[in-house]
This record gives structure tokens, C-alpha cells and sequence, in this order.
């Protein structure tokens, strides 16, 4: 389910990093290349017979190939044993190997190629080839400001002033006890607050931009000002953002990835963080990942064209929207792969269904569950986790970072 008309003009072109840290991995990734092959009638991928055991560690995957493009890879790349086969953008290629085996043939196929198609690739490989190095982004540039990301993952608190959300519906209505829950969350690690005031559950009535700034308006005029820490709104609506922004706000989180044509300006004229979000029509996939892959880069695309630097930008999978629960849990074992598109990556995964899927619990009684996902969302590179329960998510990160990263300091009663 590639859209045509996520950004006209964008080279259909793709490139990212996955971690083959099993079998079940590594068969996953050749099976969707046999699978693509074989849904366009040109019979199974070709790879030289290479086996699930052949691949390990590192991959880079290529979409949108040139048949040309493909030819190189099999003649100047055949120690790393490329597979080649179909996939949602066109010809795709697959190679495995250490990370700077992948580097050195990363730069040597963009150097093969001229003007043009060098640039598209260019700009398509070096993200994932920066990944390689181990180089991520170390700040988002947000408004009169920047989050900083290095060594640490950023716990984002939500706040919710909706009568329906799936989980806190109607508990911060009133103006009062919004800003007294957004100071606790901040004093219990929260370095951002985002505030919703449309419910984005399944099976939620939509709302128009007047009553959802009805919602809004008065908690973020005391909320701005008070709080301490960053403030994003959580809005689809263009008009619903410049209002908030106009009020001091520093982020916009798109849940529908710039859907309303003006949103990207709106984010532009601001000087405003912005999270774009995957989402799509149904949970209809060919290809999840290439699927969500490019989404997210073409749209991070148009945002570029509108005149809003990278710098500015964080990429999210989406977990829960036009996705059931195998499509989430394949995205937070592969999130590595959207780490690799070069952007810091936000994600959900706070008293999601997905929880309620495995432990049979309600949205009240998912904070196990939410703890062990938000833990393999810090250990899989996620820069910033969005939940609920942030004194408790705040300490589930806190001892990630300093296992991933060795960095820490001793609490004051730490013995």
C-alpha cells in the first residue's frame, strides 16, 4: 500500500539499515524480498542461493533500483552476497556484512553513479551510511530552543483535555488540574508535555478545529507560560496548530504526517519542532516496513520543501493507527530501521492494545507492559518515548541509557 500521491516529484528511492539478530530475522527479510517477487510475476528473488544463516549483524536494504542499479551490486558486491527481488518502490537489493564492508559499498555505488540519480541516491543512502558510522542526531531544534538527545532517552508526557481518550478521558478537562498534572509529569522527568484535545483512538468521533480549540485554549494559556519544560499540541488540523503556536507553543505533533496541505507551512512560519507520524488509510501491507520506511521519508521530504529544516523533524511508526497488533510488534523489533532513515524517532507505546493483546488487561492495567516496550524502545535507538505513566517511564529509560551507554550519576540515597 505505497501511496502515488504522498509527494509528487519524490525519487521513489529508499535505503535503510536493518539488525539481523536472529534467524527469525534474517528469514524475514529474505521472505519479503521472495514474497515482492513473486506478487509481480517475475518468479523468486535472486540471491545466489543465500540462506537465513548467510546473513548477520548489519543489512542494507535499496528500493527503487534501476535494473542497471541492481547489476552493480551482483558484479561489485558479490563477496557480501546480494539478494535481489521485488518490493512496494520497484527493484530492491539486499546486503549483509560488517558495517564498514556496508559503508565502503555504499559510497562506492553512489561514486558509479552521475548527475541526476547519483544526487537521488545520495540523498537516500547517507542517512542510513551516518547509522552505520554510529553517528545519530545529538538535538531537535524545537522553537526558541532544542531538546538535547545525546546519551539519553527524552520522555515526552501526555495530556490529554478530551472526554474520550482511550485511556485519561475527561481527567484534565478542567484548566487547574491540567497544569497540576503537567508539573508533576515535568518534576517526575517529563522534558516535554504534549496536549491532545481530539481523541485519536479507534473508533473515535472526529471533532472540528472550533471545538478542539474550545478544549485547548484555556489549559495551554496557563500551561505555556508555567510549565517548565517544552509544550507540543497534538493536532492534525493546520488551523488547530497556528492557534496553539500563536499561544507560545513549541511542537506540533502530526498524527496524519502533514495530511492538511498548510500544515507544513503553518510548522515553517513558526519556527516549531514538528513530529510526523505514519498513518495510513487501512492496515492493508505489502511490505510494512519499506511501507512505513517511505512514507516517513517522503514526507520528511515534503517537509524540507516546505522550508523546514531537518533539524526541526522526528519521525514516529505510528503504533496503533491503520495497524493491527503484528504489524506493531514488527515495527518495535525492526525499529532500527527507522532509526537509520537519519531523524530522531518518537514512539507510542504507552497502555497501547497491543499490551492488552498479550496480558489480557485493560488501558488502566498496562504499565508492565508499557514498561518493557518502552525498555526495547531506548535499547533500539528511539530518541524520545510518549506515555502516561512518566515517573515510572522515566525510570525504566533512565536505567536503559545507563546500561546502553554507560553513563550515569549516583542518585542521592544510590549506595
Amino acid at each position: 500500500m505505497i501511496y502515488s500521491d504522498v509527494l509528487p516529484g519524490v525519487p521513489r528511492v529508499l535505503a535503510r539499515v536493518e539488525l539481523v539478530d536472529s534467524l527469525h530475522t534474517a528469514d524475514r527479510l529474505l521472505a519479503e524480498l521472495h514474497q515482492g517477487s513473486s506478487r509481480a510475476g517475475t518468479g523468486r528473488a535472486r540471491g545466489s542461493g543465500v540462506m537465513p544463516g548467510d546473513l548477520g549483524g548489519f543489512a542494507l536494504r535499496l528500493d527503487g533500483l534501476w535494473p542497471a542499479e541492481a547489476q552493480w551490486f551482483t558484479v561489485h558486491a558479490a563477496r557480501l552476497r546480494p539478494v535481489t527481488g521485488q518490493g512496494p518502490l520497484g527493484t530492491a537489493c539486499l546486503v549483509s556484512g560488517s558495517p564498514s564492508r556496508l559503508i565502503r559499498v555504499g559510497h562506492d555505488f553512489i561514486h558509479s553513479l552521475d548527475g541526476r540519480r547519483q544526487a537521488d541516491w545520495q540523498n537516500a543512502l547517507q542517512p542510513a551510511l551516518e547509522f552505520l558510522a554510529g553517528r545519530r542526531p545529538q538535538t531537535w531544534q524545537i522553537r526558541q530552543g532544542a531538546v538535547p538527545l545525546e546519551n539519553r532517552t527524552v520522555v515526552m508526557g501526555i495530556l490529554n483535555v478530551t472526554p474520550d481518550s482511550f485511556s485519561d478521558g475527561g481527567r484534565y478537562l478542567d484548566p487547574a488540574a491540567a497544569l497540576d498534572h503537567a508539573q508533576a509529569m515535568a518534576e517526575t522527568g517529563a522534558s516535554i508535555i504534549d496536549v491532545g484535545g481530539e481523541s485519536t483512538r479507534p473508533g473515535s468521533e472526529p471533532v472540528t478545529a472550533e471545538e478542539e480549540w474550545n478544549r485547548l485554549a484555556p489549559v495551554l494559556k496557563r500551561l505555556v507560560p508555567h510549565v517548565g519544560v517544552p509544550v507540543s499540541i497534538d493536532t492534525y488540523k493546520a488551523e488547530v496548530a497556528r492557534r496553539a503556536l500563536d499561544l507560545g507553543v513549541h511542537i506540533v505533533n502530526d498524527v496524519s504526517g502533514l495530511a492538511d496541505p498548510a500544515m507544513a507551512a503553518t510548522v515553517r512560519e513558526a519556527g516549531a519542532g514538528l513530529v510526523i507520524m505514519h498513518n495510513a488509510r487501512r492496515a492493508d501491507y505489502q511490505d510494512l516496513m519499506t511501507e512505513v520506511a517511505w512514507f516517513l521519508r517522503s514526507r520528511l521530504a515534503a517537509a524540507r520543501q516546505a522550508g523546514i529544516d531537518d533539524a526541526y523533524v522526528v519521525l514516529d511508526p505510528g503504533l496503533g493507527f491503520a495497524k493491527e497488533a503484528e504489524h506493531n510488534f514488527l515495527l518495535m523489533r525492526r525499529l532500527a530501521a527507522l532509526v537509520s532513515l537519519g531523524r530522531p524517532v518518537l514512539v507510542g507505546p504507552s497502555r497501547k492494545r497491543m499490551i492488552g493483546k498479550v496480558l489480557g488487561t485493560g488501558p488502566d492495567d498496562r504499565l508492565e507492559g508499557t514498561a518493557a516496550l518502552v525498555a526495547l524502545c531506548a535499547w533500539m535507538g528511539a530518541s524520545i518515548v510518549r506515555v502516561h505513566d512518566v515517573a515510572e517511564m522515566s525510570r525504566v529509560a533512565r536505567m536503559l541509557d545507563a546500561v546502553r551507554n554507560q553513563v550515569w550519576e549516583v542518585a542521592a540515597d544510590g549506595r
